[in-house]
C-alpha cells in the first residue's frame, strides 16, 4: 500500500490558470497532462502499397459480435460526416452464411445476460440488452433463447450489402505489415488491405498475433498454458418436439432405475467408469427431491434445459465411453435446446482439446476432425435409434476458447467482474453470467483440492460492468480484438466469451474507432466515459461485488502470483507521479472496485479527479474518504478546493474552517479559507478580488517565504491588476521554491501558468 501524497497541494495548484467567471475572475484548473482531444496520432507512417485496397475500418472474422461492429461503425462514421470504407475479411465460408460459430456452427441456444433474482423486479430476468445487440436479436427473429442460423444468415446478407459493407469470405490470412504500433494492412490471398482502423473478431486473435501482438497459450496467465476449454458440436434433431424427447428421457430414466435391465446397468457402469461414487452421483441426477423423474425443463417456448443426465448415460454406455472428457475425448453434457417449429437444435457434445489444437481447429475454419465426426455420426445413428427421424451435424465447431491477447490496456479480470466490474459512471453495460468452464480446466481441480482454496464458494453469478478498452493490446494503436480473445487475463475468458456481451463492447468499440477516426486520435486516448457519452441512451449499469468475490481473488492471486489491490495502487502512484491522472484514476477505481473500505484510495482517486477537473466526483471520494476515515485533513483540504472552484464558498469556507480548528497553522487552510472569503465577496459585490488578496497575500507570504503556492497566487493577483513584473518576480520565486524541492513537474505547470497569463 502507499499512504504518502505524491502530489503535494502546491503541485495540484501548479495546474492552475485563470478563467473569468460574470461576476470575477476566478482560479481554475487548467487540466491535465495528458494528450487532450485535439491528440493526434504519432504512429510511424505506413507507407504505399501499389495495387492495396484501401478502406477506412476492417474487420477480421465473421463472428456475430464483428459482424454487428462492422455495421455499427459504418453508420457511426456516417454520423460524423466520414468516408466509411468497411470490409470485413473472413477465413470463413460466408457462401454457408455468414456469423460465424452461431450461423455455420449452428449454435442456435443463446446465453443470455442472467440478472440475479432479488433485481429482476427491476431489471426483468435478461434486463434490457445494448441496443446493439437488440438489433441482432431482431436480424435473427429470436422470441426468448432461440436464434434460427437460416433467418440471420439471410438477414446478415442482405444488411451488410444494404450499408455497403465489403464482405471477402473464404480466404487465407498470410500476412500482416506494421509500422511502428501501428497496423497498417494485411494480406489474404495474395491481395493486400490497408486500413486506418482493424478490429479482429476471430475467436483465437489470429490477426492480432500475426501483426506482432502477443497471445497468451491456453489458460497461461492461471499457469496452465496446455489447457483450454472443450469445444463444442451442436446437432440438430428434426421431425421431433419437446414432448417426443421428454418422453425418450422418461423411459430412459426408468430403464437406469431398473436393477433388472442388465443394458441400461451395463451402460451406466461404463458411463460410470465402473465406480460406485460416479455411478451413484449420476444416479441422483435422474430424479428430483420428491422422487419423481427429472425430466427437461422448458423455461421458454423457444428453449428447454436437460436436468437429468439419462442421455448422457445412455450415449456413453453405448458409445463404450466413460462420462469424462479427457478419457473418452468427448462429453455428451445436459443439452441446451433451441427450439423451432421444424427441429431442435442441442448444443450438448463438446470434445476435448488442448490450448494448441484449440488455436488449430480456429485456425484452420473450425472444422471438426474426423475423429470428431465419428463420433458425431455414432450419436445421430443413435439418437435415431430413439426414434428421431432426422438428425444433422453442423458444419462448423464452437471454439470456446483459443488463447486471449496477455496485454490489454484495461484487463477484464475474473476478479474484477466478481468485484462488480468497472465504476458505474464510465461503464457501458452490465453482465450477469457463470464462470462456466463447461467440460471442466484441466489442472485446475487439483491445484484447488491442493490449497486451502477447495473451501471457497466459486459458484456465485458475477455481475459486473464493462467498457471496451480490454479489448485493445498495447502493442497496436490501431488494432482492437473483439471477442474471447480480449484481455479477460485467463479464468475470466469464462465469462467474457458469451456473444451477448461481446456485442455490447462491440457498440462501445464502434463508437470509440469513429471518434479516432473522426479527431485523427489513437484508439488508445478515447476512455469508456467519453464513449458512454456520445451513445445516444443510457444503458442500465447494476453490476456489484458478488459471492464469490473473495474466492476468486484468492484464486487468481495465488495462480496468478498477482495481488490486484496492490498492483493497481502501485500503478497510480507511477501515473500521479508522471501527472497521468486520467489513467491514475482508472486505476484506483479498480483497487475501489476490489476493496471499497480504503478511504485512501478514494483519496488518491478524488486527487486524480480534482485535477481533471470533475468536480462532482472528486466531491464525492474526498466525502467517502472523510467518511471512512475522519482523520483524513488532506481530504477535507481537497474538498474544500473543490467546493471553492466549483464557487461553493459556503461550502470551501466550512471545510477550511473544520482543518483550522484542528490544526490552525495548515498552510492550504489558511490559504483557500481566505480565497473562498475573497471570492465569496467579489461574487456579491462585483469587486475584483484580486485587490482584495493582495493585502493578506502578501502578509503570508512575509510570514512564510518558502510557500510556493502563496507566491503563484500573488502572481496571479499582480499580473490581473496589470503589475506584470511583480508577478513574473513571484512566479521566480515559486520556480526557485520547486526546484529546491526537486518538484519538476510543479515548475512546468508554474512556467505554464505565467505564460497564459502575458499572453
Amino acid at each position: 500500500m502507499f499512504y504518502q501524497r505524491y502530489l503535494s497541494l502546491s503541485a495540484v495548484l501548479g495546474l492552475l490558470s485563470v478563467s473569468i467567471h460574470s461576476h470575477a475572475s476566478v482560479i481554475k484548473p487548467e487540466g491535465t497532462l495528458i494528450a487532450q482531444a485535439s491528440q493526434r496520432t504519432e504512429d510511424a507512417k505506413c507507407p504505399d502499397l501499389p495495387g492495396s485496397k484501401d478502406f477506412d475500418v476492417i474487420v477480421f472474422g465473421d463472428e456475430v459480435p464483428g459482424v454487428m461492429a462492422s455495421l455499427k461503425v459504418k453508420r457511426e462514421l456516417r454520423l460524423r460526416g466520414q468516408k466509411s470504407r468497411v470490409a470485413l475479411i473472413t477465413e470463413g465460408e460466408v457462401d454457408k452464411g455468414i456469423g460465424g460459430h452461431l450461423v455455420r456452427g449452428g449454435l442456435a441456444y443463446l446465453d443470455r445476460n442472467q440478472v440475479p433474482v432479488h433485481l429482476r423486479s427491476k431489471y426483468g430476468i435478461f434486463g434490457t440488452p445494448n441496443r446493439l445487440y437488440q438489433e441482432f436479436l431482431r436480424h435473427g427473429r429470436v422470441k426468448t433463447i432461440a436464434l434460427d442460423r437460416k433467418a440471420i444468415a439471410q438477414s446478415f446478407k442482405r444488411t451488410l450489402q444494404l450499408h455497403d459493407v465489403d464482405v471477402i469470405g473464404n480466404v487465407e490470412l498470410e500476412a500482416a505489415h506494421s509500422a511502428g504500433m501501428q497496423l497498417c494492412s494485411l494480406t489474404v490471398n495474395g491481395q493486400t488491405y490497408r486500413a486506418t482502423q482493424f478490429i479482429d473478431a476471430s475467436q483465437s486473435g489470429e490477426l492480432a498475433e500475426v501483426s506482432g501482438v502477443e497471445v497468451m497459450k491456453g489458460l497461461g496467465a492461471l499457469g496452465f498454458p496446455d489447457s483450454t476449454l472443450s469445444t463444442g458440436l451442436v446437432l440438430e434433431l428434426y421431425g421431433v418436439t419437446i414432448e417426443d424427447l421428454k418422453r425418450v428421457e422418461a423411459r430412459l430414466i426408468q430403464r437406469f432405475l431398473d436393477p433388472k435391465d442388465s443394458t441400461a446397468q451395463r451402460w451406466l457402469a461404463i458411463a460410470s467408469g465402473n465406480n460406485p461414487s460416479k455411478r451413484q452421483d449420476m444416479l441422483q441426477t435422474l430424479l428430483d427431491q420428491n422422487r419423481n423423474p427429472k425430466l427437461l425443463y422448458q423455461a421458454t417456448s423457444d428453449s428447454a434445459d436437460v436436468r437429468s443426465l439419462a442421455f448422457s448415460i445412455a450415449i456413453h454406455g453405448r458409445l463404450g465411453r466413460e462420462y469424462d472428457l479427457k478419457t473418452s475425448g468427448f462429453l455428451f453434457d445436459r443439452a441446451n435446446i433451441a427450439v423451432f417449429p421444424d427441429r431442435l437444435s442441442l448444443n450438448a457434445l463438446l470434445f476435448y482439446a488442448n490450448a494448441e489444437q484449440a488455436r488449430q481447429l480456429s485456425k484452420s475454419g473450425a472444422k471438426p476432425t474426423t475423429e470428431m465426426l465419428a463420433i458425431a455420426n455414432e450419436i445421430k445413428a443413435l439418437f435415431e435409434r430413439f426414434g428421431i427421424p432426422d438428425v444433422k451435424i453442423m458444419d462448423e465447431l464452437y471454439v470456446r476458447h483459443a488463447g486471449q491477447i496477455a496485454n490489454p490496456l484495461d484487463e477484464l479480470s475474473a476478479t474484477l467482474m466478481t468485484a462488480g466490474g468497472l465504476p458505474a459512471p464510465t461503464a457501458l453495460g452490465t453482465f450477469g453470467y457463470h464462470l462456466d468452464d463447461r467440460g471442466g480446466i484441466e489442472g485446475l481441480d487439483e491445484r484447488i483440492e491442493q490449497s486451502s482454496l477447495q473451501h471457497l464458494n466459486f459458484r456465485k453469478l458475477p455481475v459486473f460492468n464493462y467498457g471496451f478498452r480490454h479489448a485493445l493490446p498495447k502493442e497496436r494503436r490501431n488494432l482492437s480484438v473483439l471477442g474471447p480473445a480480449s484481455g479477460f487475463g485467463g479464468l475470466g475468458t469464462t465469462a467474457g466469451r458469451i456473444v451477448e456481451m461481446n456485442v455490447g463492447v462491440g457498440e462501445g468499440l464502434a463508437i470509440a474507432i469513429a471518434i479516432a477516426i473522426a479527431e485523427g486520435r489513437t484508439l488508445q486516448s478515447i476512455g469508456n466515459l467519453e464513449v458512454r457519452k456520445s451513445m445516444g441512451y443510457n444503458p442500465a449499469i447494476y453490476g456489484f461485488q458478488t459471492g464469490s468475490f473473495q474466492a476468486i481473488f484468492s484464486l487468481e492471486r495465488e495462480l496468478r502470483s498477482i495481488d490486484y489491490e496492490e498492483t493497481y495502487l502501485q500503478q497510480a502512484q507511477t501515473f500521479l507521479i508522471q501527472g497521468n491522472f486520467k489513467e491514475a484514476a482508472r486505476v484506483l477505481s479498480r483497487a475501489i472496485a476490489l476493496e471499497p473500505q480504503n478511504a485512501n484510495t478514494y483519496y488518491l482517486r478524488g486527487k486524480s479527479l480534482f485535477s481533471l477537473r470533475l468536480w462532482d466526483y472528486a466531491r464525492s471520494d474526498f466525502t467517502d474518504a472523510i467518511r471512512l476515515n475522519p482523520t483524513l485533513t488532506d481530504a477535507l483540504i481537497y474538498r474544500g478546493y473543490v467546493n471553492l472552484f466549483d464557487d461553493n464558498y459556503n461550502q470551501a469556507i466550512d471545510d477550511f474552517k473544520q482543518v483550522l480548528q484542528r490544526d490552525g497553522t495548515e498552510q492550504n487552510a489558511q490559504l483557500g479559507q481566505a480565497l473562498a472569503l475573497s471570492f465569496q465577496k467579489s461574487a456579491t459585490t462585483g469587486h475584483a478580488w484580486y485587490e482584495d488578496a493582495l493585502p493578506w497575500l502578501t502578509q503570508t507570504i512575509s510570514e512564510q517565504p518558502k510557500f510556493a503556492t502563496a507566491h503563484i497566487i500573488r502572481g496571479i493577483a499582480l499580473a490581473k491588476s496589470g503589475d506584470l513584473d511583480a508577478a513574473r518576480a513571484d512566479f521566480e520565486k515559486a520556480i526557485t521554491l520547486h526546484k529546491a524541492q526537486g518538484d519538476q513537474l510543479a515548475i512546468a505547470n508554474t512556467q505554464r501558468i505565467f505564460k497564459n497569463l502575458v499572453n
